[in-house]
């Protein structure tokens, strides 16, 4: 599915799902594209950046506070700084 055609769908269900348009935008904004590895990755990048070499705990947190859309747990983000990593 396009995602013109997610787009359209999510403003058409918001009246009965209120959440859906933020959550079909978040999930595009989360797939890598040309110019970008995807918003979960671009932030764990500019954290990184920000804070450098901290504990896990800490780049959680502020993951967590900046994209609590995606609910993503400890594992979740663990697994892609990994992916950073490699």
């Amino acid at each position: 599915v396009s995602v013109c055609v997610s787009v359209c769908l999510s403003v058409c269900l918001s009246v009965c799902l209120p959440f859906i348009e933020a959550a079909v935008e978040a999930h595009i904004k989360r797939l890598p594209g040309p110019d970008s590895k995807g918003l979960p990755l671009e932030t764990l990048t500019d954290i990184k950046a920000q804070i450098g070499r901290d504990s896990f705990a800490t780049i959680f947190q502020l993951f967590s506070q900046r994209l609590p859309i995606y609910g993503y747990g400890d594992l979740q983000v663990k697994a892609l700084l990994k992916e950073l990593l490699d």
